[in-house]
């Protein structure tokens, strides 16, 4: 949606994760979202971004803005060279639960999983040898501290662990727990 990643960046955001970007047609729109002209067509608004960024933020946007696709569908798999082939595209970033429900899998990142299967990680190391061959940025969503570090060793730039809901819910259990625990021992 170019108004919603054309707010984001007027926010002041230096990049953007844009879902199921699978063909080069999604690439290069999501770069006409993206960049102010002539590399893109966002349009100008960067008021709150200037405030932060300073006055000349206008100047410098394009060189700062980081654009990932994520890679998350067969089709993009099959299409990865042409979506790292489009200017202003800085690499990609990998969905793995998406990436395993296109091969028809179960999703691969609900606990306790501490690795996405055999075939999933397959495809997840094939997209970061190309990635990489591109001398782009490879990022990938990781369901555990244990998938974290096997990314990271493998060569990925920016590897997330679950997210804020996780993070709450998880917190949330661990506290409960020990409240209950407290309660029986008072």
């Amino acid at each position: 949606e170019p108004g919603i990643l054309m707010k984001v960046l007027d926010a002041g955001f230096n990049g953007v994760i844009c879902p199921l970007v699978n063909t080069r047609q999604d690439a290069e729109a999501l770069v006409r979202a993206c960049y102010y002209p002539p590399m893109g067509g966002r349009s100008f608004g960067p008021y709150r971004a200037s405030a932060t960024h300073g006055a000349g933020y206008f100047d410098r946007a394009n060189d700062w803005v980081v654009v990932l696709p994520m890679i998350e569908t067969m089709e993009a798999v099959q299409n990865l060279d042409e979506i790292l082939s489009v200017p202003g595209i800085s690499g990609v970033y990998i969905g793995p639960n998406d990436l395993a429900l296109s091969m028809g899998l179960p999703p691969q990142l609900v606990p306790p999983n501490l690795m996405p299967a055999a075939p999933v990680r397959e495809q997840i190391l094939g997209i970061l040898t190309k990635v990489r061959a591109a001398d782009k940025l490879a990022g990938i969503a990781c369901g555990s501290p244990t998938m974290v570090t096997h990314m990271q060793q493998a060569g990925f730039h920016l590897t997330t662990l679950c997210s804020d809901v996780h993070f709450f819910r998880t917190g949330m259990h661990n506290l409960l727990a020990e409240t209950r625990a407290a309660l029986r021992t008072a």
